[in-house]
């Protein structure tokens, strides 16, 4: 580990060491602060000089104090507070600061890095879709931050964006605590749109075929009287994702992701046969995609005579 030595036989010493480490990380740095600091072993890290450079509102030191007497543990622990702001949010952190005093002058070492736990959620966490500063995220538990405003978007997908194209880093007031994002992965208007084209292709195949359907058609919630014969799908299917329905993802160990989201819709339909009146019917199941393709199965539909 390399230290940042400042040799002061006071506590100054203490608040100087912090400054110098702040101007690393304000700079830009990342990689000089971590020399100063170990990341450690924590969760992964996002502490590093890409991730850093490219915060659309880094971290904005506004004081460095010592903290009070209160705050310090003897004379080989000093406590300094640092008081920042990253974007429209402020934040307060507290540094515990070594002395060590084995040489002629005093030498102080910042203890462990200004730094905040970030947990995403597991399908934007490790799913490999999502970039942050990028970096693309690909591990589960809390990454590794120093405190900024930092752009998320998706890699390269037609189907999927996130609900939140920024994420903001700030200590809370529980210093231990971790921050939960709720950032989540959405779907585009592009799948929605797929996923209508094939379900008003599908639902008027299996239409038409009535009364003997195909296998994947579900048969039986389309039967009419024997004697129906072929019905007809009188209006495209109303189709929308379904309100509160995640995107959830599935990562192969080639590294091909697979996404899934459920989906519901209606339509009316009517008789080919002329007999007269149109009914309603329904129809739900799931969108199953990744940047290549969709894949539309059902639930099943249900048709009312």
């Amino acid at each position: 580990m390399t230290f940042l030595v400042v040799r002061e036989y006071n506590e100054d010493g203490a608040v100087e060491a912090v400054e110098d480490y702040l101007s690393l990380i304000t700079a830009g740095d990342a990689s000089g602060a971590n020399a100063v600091v170990a990341p450690g072993a924590g969760g992964p890290s996002l502490l590093t000089d890409e991730a850093l450079s490219s915060a659309t509102a880094p971290l904005q030191v506004d004081q460095v104090t010592l903290g009070s007497d209160e705050d310090q543990s003897g004379d080989k622990m000093s406590v300094v507070t640092v008081h920042y702001t990253v974007g429209d949010e402020s934040g307060t952190a507290d540094l515990d600061v070594w002395r060590d005093d084995s040489f002629l002058f005093d030498s102080w070492h910042i203890v462990e890095p200004l730094a905040v736990g970030v947990v995403l959620g597991p399908d934007v966490s490790e799913s490999g879709l999502v970039r942050v500063g990028g970096t693309t995220l690909s591990d589960s538990g809390a990454y590794v931050t120093f405190p900024g405003v930092y752009e998320l978007d998706v890699v390269d997908h037609p189907y999927l964006t996130l609900s939140a194209q920024e994420l903001t880093v700030v200590h809370t007031s529980n210093p231990a605590a971790l921050i939960e994002s709720p950032i989540e992965l959405v779907p585009t208007e592009a799948l929605l749109s797929e996923t209508r084209k094939q379900v008003d292709a599908q639902v008027s195949a299996c239409a038409a075929a009535a009364p003997t359907m195909p296998a994947d058609c579900p048969e039986e919630r389309w039967e009419g009287p024997d004697d129906a014969g072929p019905l007809v799908v009188l209006e495209p299917t109303s189709v929308a994702f379904d309100d509160g329905a995640a995107v959830t993802t599935r990562r192969a160990k080639d590294g091909g992701v697979t996404s899934r989201i459920s989906f519901s819709g209606s339509g009316t339909y009517s008789y080919a046969d002329g007999r007269p009146g149109a009914r309603p019917f329904t129809v739900s199941g799931t969108a199953e995609f990744t940047r290549e393709t969709v894949t539309v199965t059902y639930d099943g539909v249900a048709a009312s005579r």
